[in-house]
């Protein structure tokens, strides 16, 4: 409590964690890192923007998730992208050290779901962010048989 110059008391209120982290610049900058090396930067390890046939999975963005189309194919390299870049931790947030937790940066983790169609979502194990992982090459194998389905449907 604080009492002001006029002797009225006051309530001091704690930062929200959005204020904490820097506000909506810094939350800003999170997710647009986060588009770009998904789904913009095709030099980038982590883009997925053409795994959908050639095209984006991205179906819709969902105020902090993402709706994706992901073929059966693509599922495994596609899903632990995605994980790992929503849980990477954001250099435009450091952590404040009042709140005693690791790293230098604030990291999210992060659920998830995933079916055929709305009614056969379940919810699914998310693998947790490890700092040496990256995304594998697609094996040559593979990369054939993706370049035999590329084809424009008219």
């Amino acid at each position: 409590m604080t009492v002001t110059s006029e002797g009225a008391a006051t309530e001091l209120k704690a930062p929200s964690i959005y204020d904490a982290i820097g506000g909506r610049p810094s939350v800003k900058a999170a997710v647009d890192g986060l588009y770009l090396r998904l789904f913009a930067d095709p030099d980038s390890a982590s883009y997925i923007g053409n795994v959908y046939f050639g095209r984006t999975p991205l179906r819709a963005p969902v105020h902090d998730s993402l709706l994706l189309e992901i073929p059966d194919r693509k599922w495994d390299r596609t899903f632990e992208t995605v994980c790992m870049e929503m849980q990477r931790p954001v250099i435009e947030q450091p952590l404040p050290a009042s709140w005693n937790r690791p790293g230098e940066y604030v990291a999210i983790g992060v659920a998830a779901k995933a079916g055929n169609d709305w009614q056969a979502m379940e919810e699914i194990v998310v693998p947790g962010y490890d700092a040496t992982w990256t995304p594998e090459p697609m094996e040559s194998e593979d990369e054939d048989d993706w370049n035999d389905l590329q084809r424009v449907i008219a």
